[in-house]
């Protein structure tokens, strides 16, 4: 995955990013559905999900499609991050993380306050 396949997202996306050796990974599997189950709150706050492995990645559960592209780095392990609007990344774990973990840490940060007000 290269950086400019994210930067379309900065200034108008968080991302959560899956990160396994394989395609299958148990823990990303896990990831995965646990996340896939919550599309109305990642959409909510504009959180787009990228799996990524040594083998490409796919964006938004786009299973069924070949990966776009071969990864710059070797995966050795499972981890997921989350990217903020500003495109930093604001939390990592090498666990498998509840979606309230994200969109709790999403409610946190003064960019999603700001769009919550605005909404009022």
């Amino acid at each position: 995955m290269q950086a400019q396949d994210l930067q379309k997202h900065k200034g108008s996306d968080r991302i959560i990013i899956i990160s396994s050796p394989e395609f299958g990974d148990k823990k990303a599997e896990e990831q995965v559905a646990l996340l896939r189950s919550q599309k109305d709150e990642l959409k909510d706050r504009k959180l787009i999900v990228y799996q990524v492995t040594n083998h490409g990645y796919v964006e938004n559960f786009g299973w069924g499609i070949e990966p776009s592209v071969r990864t710059q780095s070797k995966i050795d392990g499972f981890y997921v991050t989350l990217i903020g609007l500003d495109g930093t990344e604001k939390f990592s774990s090498e666990n498998v993380e509840q979606p309230a973990t994200f969109f709790n840490l999403v409610d946190s940060m003064p960019m999603r306050k700001e769009e919550l007000r605005e909404n009022e």
